[in-house]
C-alpha cells in the first residue's frame, strides 16, 4: 500500500522538478556567460542528485521484478550526473585558462608569477582529473551504480 502512495508522489515530483527554473548566477568572478553555464549545470546538477534520491527510494520499496527498470533508470541518471559533472570541470578549466591568460597579458607580470604558477598547477591538475574521468566513465558509473544499490 505504502508503494501505491508513494510512486504518485515520485511522479509528481519529477515532473515538477523537471519544470522549475535555475537559479541566476552570481557574475562577480566570471563573465556572465560562464557564470550563467555554471549556475545552469550546478541547478541541473542538483535535479539529477533529487531524481535520484527517488529513484533509489523506489528501487528499495519496490519488487525484484520492477527494480531491473528502475537499476536502468539509476544507471542513467549517473550517466547524466557523469556528463552534467564533466561539463562543469570544463567550464572550470576553460575559466583558469581565461585568468591565467588575463593574468599573463597585465602589466604586473612578474609581480604575479606566483599566482600564475598556481593557476597553471591547478589548471594542470584539474586537466588531468578530467582526462582520467572521460576515460573511465563507464567504470566510475558502473561502481558508483553498485554502491549505491549494495551490490
Amino acid at each position: 500500500m505504502k508503494q501505491l502512495l508513494l510512486f504518485p508522489l515520485f511522479c509528481l515530483l519529477l515532473l515538477l522538478q523537471t519544470q522549475a527554473q535555475p537559479p541566476q548566477g552570481d557574475k562577480t568572478r566570471e563573465s556572465g556567460s560562464a557564470a550563467s553555464m555554471r549556475t545552469t549545470l550546478t541547478y541541473q546538477l542538483e535535479v539529477k542528485q533529487g531524481e535520484l534520491s527517488n529513484l533509489l527510494e523506489a528501487y528499495e520499496l519496490s519488487t525484484p521484478a520492477r527494480q531491473s527498470a528502475l537499476k536502468q533508470k539509476i544507471r542513467d541518471n549517473l550517466y547524466a550526473q557523469f556528463d552534467l559533472s564533466i561539463r562543469q570541470k570544463e567550464a572550470e578549466v576553460a575559466n583558469l585558462k581565461n585568468q591565467l591568460r588575463l593574468l599573463q597579458k597585465s602589466e604586473a607580470y612578474e609581480q604575479k608569477s606566483g599566482e600564475i604558477q598556481q593557476l597553471q598547477n591547478s589548471l594542470q591538475r584539474i586537466q588531468g582529473s578530467l582526462d582520467f574521468r572521460k576515460a573511465n566513465r563507464e567504470k566510475i558509473v558502473e561502481k558508483r551504480v553498485k554502491e549505491l544499490l549494495g551490490e
